[in-house]
């Protein structure tokens, strides 16, 4: 799995040490686009909503990647792909739980992502961009009226309700 992270690098600075909030907003000064995938309410919470992020850096394109999409009850819940995948309905099959073999949510919800920040770009002006790896799954769980597999009914509806059975980007000016 090492090959996904070529060309990345880490940078584990703790927002709540002064030293690295200072590194922290030298390089979003410097940023094109910044991407957390923490719970909505952290950012917000270190004094880093987009609004303040955009003070920093006029131009920066600022994403939320997230489990669940704000808004929902699920909103705070944290979570990975199959997680995500499990709380869909998703991992229901023949009434019986059965495990993603591959965490696909975040794949889905990556490839959105891309998209979406290449949208946000072409535009030219700054954004605030959230996507959530339920809403990613939306599609799937919206063919024909009903999702690919069999799957718990009740919880397929209200991730189809949250979602609007729309994958789910949300672009909003800054």
């Amino acid at each position: 799995m090492h090959h996904l992270d070529t060309g990345k690098r880490r940078v584990p600075w703790d927002l709540r040490a002064p030293a690295d909030r200072t590194r922290f907003e030298h390089a979003v000064l410097e940023a094109d686009v910044l991407v957390e995938s923490f719970s909505s309410r952290v950012m917000a919470n270190l004094g880093y909503p987009p609004e303040t992020l955009h003070r920093l850096n006029p131009r920066l394109v600022v994403v939320g990647l997230r489990a669940f999409p704000s808004g929902t009850p699920e909103a705070a819940w944290v979570a990975f792909g199959r997680g995500v995948h499990a709380a869909s309905g998703l991992g229901v099959v023949d009434g019986r739980p059965a495990p993603a073999q591959l965490a696909y949510p975040d794949a889905l919800a990556g490839l959105l992502t891309f998209a979406l920040v290449l949208e946000a770009i072409a535009a030219g002006a700054p954004a605030a961009i959230e996507v959530s790896l339920a809403a990613a799954l939306a599609p799937l769980l919206a063919t024909a009226g009903r999702p690919l597999a069999p799957a718990d009914p009740a919880v397929v509806e209200r991730l189809r309700a949250a979602t609007d059975g729309r994958p789910g980007g949300v672009i909003a000016p800054a």
